[in-house]
């Protein structure tokens, strides 16, 4: 099994256990870590730096970035939300 779809995974879990334990932020950071998401997803690949190391630290960049940019959408889902 290749170590990539391990690493976004952990990438994912980690974002949604900080959304968790912490709750959100201010609106603006979540909608810049989803504007820095894009940014990343969606550069060109850097000459030179093709490999599975240069995969693993771009997905799971853009993975975190853009699940806890988007957890803006659930944050009432959080533990520390008001209820």
């Amino acid at each position: 099994m290749s170590l990539i779809p391990i690493t976004y995974a952990l990438s994912f879990i980690a974002a949604v256990l900080l959304l968790w334990r912490f709750g959100g932020a201010r609106w603006y950071w979540h909608i810049a870590a989803v504007l820095v998401a894009l940014g990343i997803g969606l550069m060109p690949q850097i000459e030179g730096m093709q490999g599975t190391a240069y995969d693993i630290v771009v997905g799971c960049a853009f993975i975190f970035l853009f699940i806890w940019g988007a957890g803006i959408i659930v944050n009432p889902v959080g533990r520390n939300a008001a209820r």
